[in-house]
């Protein structure tokens, strides 16, 4: 294997773990209130942080560096490529949506939680608005791979 087929290999798994572990979530945390098993998804929630600082952030930089060194060392890639453009884009707003607006949606619903118990209407509510956000960010991913896998030109 030579520097472009490693780095490939890192981005590709880095994309995997990060794709799959947000949709695996999302699924899993839908399937569960469809059941109402609120108890359950509140200690999915309460687990978020350790997940994003374990998991989701080392896989989207490793994603993210993987994909700069790929294209770095790739004489047929350019960095204004439009799908890599679309790429770094997705990156960019995963992480508004992930590491900003839903870590702090999901520190909001810990704090209902403690409050008011996870019956209350207050936690439902925000339990909508991090499912809606989590459905966003898996949404922006879901792009992202059509574009590493489509390669549209400008």
């Amino acid at each position: 294997m030579n520097g472009f087929e490693i780095f490939k290999f890192l981005h590709v798994l880095g994309a995997v773990v990060w794709v799959g572990a947000g949709v695996t979530l999302f699924l899993l945390s839908v399937r569960l209130r469809a059941v109402g098993d609120r108890g359950t998804i509140v200690s999915l929630g309460q687990h978020s942080e350790a997940l994003g600082k374990l998991l989701f952030m080392p896989a989207a930089f490793g994603t993210l560096l993987f994909g700069v060194l790929m294209v770095a060392t790739e004489a047929r890639f350019s960095f204004m490529d439009l799908w890599i453009l679309i790429g770094f884009a997705a990156v960019a707003a995963s992480f508004v949506v992930g590491a900003g607006l839903l870590q702090s949606a999901d520190a909001r619903l810990n704090e209902l939680v403690a409050e008011l118990g996870a019956d209350h209407a207050d936690v439902d509510r925000q339990l909508t608005k991090v499912l809606r956000l989590n459905a966003v960010d898996v949404g922006i991913l879901v792009i992202a791979i059509w574009a590493m896998v489509a390669k549209p030109m400008l």
